[in-house]
C-alpha cells in the first residue's frame, strides 16, 4: 500500500481508502478485519442481465430530504430498492435510547426484514438527501426474487447486514468509546464520504455519531476535540473531514 508524506502527515492514496473501508466493514459478511473488501449492496449481487427487469418490477418513489420512508412499528407490507441518495435507519431500544444502526445509500435495500419475517418494523427509516427508488409490495418482493432466480443473492445480502449487526453489538460491549468512533468514521466514508485531496469529508452530524457509536454527545464532542488536537480530524456543521486516515484505521483496531 503506498502513502506519501506532506506537511508532516500521511497523505492518504484512494488505494489506502479502499483498503481502510473495507478491512474495518463488514460489507457482504466478511469480518470488518479480514482484508480488502469494498461495499456491496443488493443491487451489486443482481447478475447484470436482471437488473432491468428487477427494477422494471417496482414503482419508482421519490423522498425529499429529511422525509421519512417507514416509522418503527408500522406493519412491513413492502420493500425500497434504493437508486439514489441515502437514508439513515434508527432504532428506538427499550429504554428509550435512539440508536442509529446503519447509512444505507443507492443499490440498498431498505425494509426487507419485516417482508421476509412478517414482522412490524423494527426501525425508523429517514431520507438524509434526496432519495429516487422503487417500491415492491410484499407479494411482488417475493414474485420478484424467485421469478428473477435472485433468492440466493438476497439471502447473502440479508446474512451480511446480519452479521454487521452482530460486530456492532460486539464493538459495543468490548471496545472503548475513541475505537468505536474511529471505526463508524471510517463506515461511514462509504454512505457520506467523499475524497477532496488527502483528505475525506464526510456529512454527518454528532447527535447521528453519537447514536451511531453509542455513547452520549457529550462523550463524543469530547473525543472529537481529542481528535482534533492529534490533527486527525477537522468538524464542521454536520461536518467531520478526516484528515489521516492510516493513523485512525491504527485507533479503530486498538482495543485498549
Amino acid at each position: 500500500m503506498s502513502m506519501a508524506t506532506e506537511c508532516g502527515r500521511t497523505s492518504i492514496t484512494k488505494r489506502h481508502l479502499v483498503t481502510t473501508v473495507g478491512v474495518l466493514t463488514n460489507f457482504g459478511g466478511a469480518s470488518m478485519l479480514d482484508g480488502d473488501q469494498r461495499r456491496v449492496t443488493f443491487l451489486d449481487r443482481v447478475p447484470s442481465h436482471r437488473r432491468s427487469d428487477l427494477v422494471s418490477r417496482g414503482r419508482p418513489a421519490r423522498f425529499a430530504s429529511r422525509q421519512v420512508l417507514f416509522q418503527q412499528g408500522e406493519p412491513g407490507n413492502h420493500v425500497y430498492l434504493l437508486r439514489t441518495g441515502r437514508v439513515k435507519v434508527v432504532r428506538i431500544e427499550p429504554d428509550g435510547r435512539t440508536t442509529l444502526l446503519a447509512v444505507r445509500v443507492g443499490g440498498d435495500l431498505i425494509g426487507e426484514t419485516s417482508v421476509l419475517d412478517g414482522r412490524d418494523r423494527s426501525a425508523t427509516v429517514t431520507a438524509l438527501a434526496p432519495v429516487t427508488a422503487h417500491r415492491f409490495g410484499a407479494d411482488e418482493f417475493h414474485r420478484a426474487m424467485e421469478e428473477c432466480r435472485l433468492a440466493p443473492d438476497l439471502m447473502r445480502y440479508v446474512t451480511g447486514r446480519l452479521r454487521e449487526s452482530d460486530e456492532l453489538r460486539a464493538e459495543m460491549a468490548v471496545l472503548p468509546v475513541r475505537a468505536r468512533l474511529a471505526r463508524t468514521l471510517i463506515r461511514l466514508t462509504n454512505s457520506c464520504g467523499s475524497v477532496r485531496g488527502d483528505e475525506v469529508w464526510i456529512e454527518v452530524s454528532q447527535d447521528d455519531l453519537a447514536q451511531a457509536v453509542g455513547a452520549s454527545r457529550n462523550m463524543i464532542v469530547k473525543e472529537l476535540t481529542h481528535l482534533r488536537g492529534e490533527a486527525l480530524v477537522r468538524t464542521g456543521r454536520r461536518l467531520v473531514v478526516l484528515r489521516d486516515l492510516p493513523r485512525l484505521h491504527r485507533i479503530a483496531t486498538d482495543r485498549a
